[in-house]
């Protein structure tokens, strides 16, 4: 009888082991898919106000050729095609760290946050909360 106890006991503490591995791996997933989420959505966001930017830009643009043509100055190129989202790199970068070193309760907050006020606020938010959770830590 005492066999078969410790058999169960010894299956039940490592199905518990196997558990908590799987959470941390189920965890990190669900963070790189809220990141890739966060990124994809922000990428779209520059994009979309980029482009609006340059259709506001337009008219002028080819107002100015016009002036350029009439008085025979030399025409500036546009310079048409794919918009540069590399500047985006940073606010990626600063997003990963913030993500990586939250719970993921505050993950998910982060992403509420992101959705709600945009991707600067939210990474400037999070950055000021953590030096005063570090100031407060300091302190005591």
């Amino acid at each position: 009888m005492t066999s078969i106890s410790r058999e169960i006991e010894s299956s039940l503490l490592s199905l518990e082991e196997k558990l908590g591995e799987t959470d941390e791996v189920v965890e990190r997933h669900h963070r790189e898919l809220l990141f890739r989420i966060i990124k994809e959505k922000h990428r779209e966001q520059y994009i979309k106000n980029q482009r609006r930017i340059e259709a506001l830009k337009s008219p002028f643009t080819s107002a100015l050729g016009a002036l350029q043509s009439i008085f025979g100055e030399e025409q500036e190129k546009d310079e048409e095609g794919e918009i540069d989202a590399s500047v985006l790199e940073e606010d990626f970068d600063s997003t990963r760290k913030h993500i990586d070193g939250m719970s993921y309760e505050q993950v998910l907050e982060f992403f509420h946050d992101f959705s709600r006020m945009g991707l600067k606020r939210a990474n400037n938010r999070w950055a000021k909360r953590r030096k005063e959770e570090n100031w407060e830590k300091y302190r005591q």
